[in-house]
């Protein structure tokens, strides 16, 4: 079967309100997509939520084990800014051996808004040791929480 000219002509010009209606509904709907996208609102981001990312980390530990019961902590304040907090380790070993001190400020959902870390080397068996840590610390610590881990300290 053969098409003529005329054939031809009335698909193409039936064609052309179904691309035009096809392109005005895109336009328009583009354009409220790109507006919806564009916003000059603040960040749904509480900075008060987010762990800062300039936190000390603490060196790396052979054989390590944990020795939070060797452990005090004294009062650690949670305002921002520049905290100190102070403590004793009492090696409950039988050998000289190091210490990793790790207090951390956290949030209400646990993320750590400032760190201060110490390094006590070859504590002696029965010795008491005084310790001291600072940081930084960030708007909206709520409180402290303290890591100890004993081993061989590598870095």
């Amino acid at each position: 079967m053969q098409v003529g000219h005329r054939g031809r002509a009335f698909v193409a010009v039936a064609m052309i309100p179904a691309v035009v209606g096809l392109a005005g509904c895109t336009s328009n709907d583009d354009k409220k997509a790109d507006e919806s996208t564009t916003s000059t609102t603040k960040p749904a981001v509480d900075p008060k939520k987010v762990s800062p990312t300039d936190l000390p980390q603490p060196p790396a530990i052979e054989n390590a084990a944990g020795a939070r019961q060797e452990a005090e902590m004294g009062e650690c304040k949670t305002a921002a800014g520049s905290q100190e907090v102070t403590g004793k380790i009492t090696n409950a070993g039988d050998g000289a051996i190091d210490y990793v001190v790790v207090v951390n400020w956290v949030n209400g959902s646990s993320d750590v808004m400032g760190r201060g870390v110490a390094v006590l080397k070859a504590v002696e068996p029965g010795a008491a040791v005084d310790w001291s840590v600072s940081a930084e610390v960030a708007e909206g610590a709520e409180a402290c929480t303290l890591n100890v881990q004993k081993g061989t300290v590598t870095e």
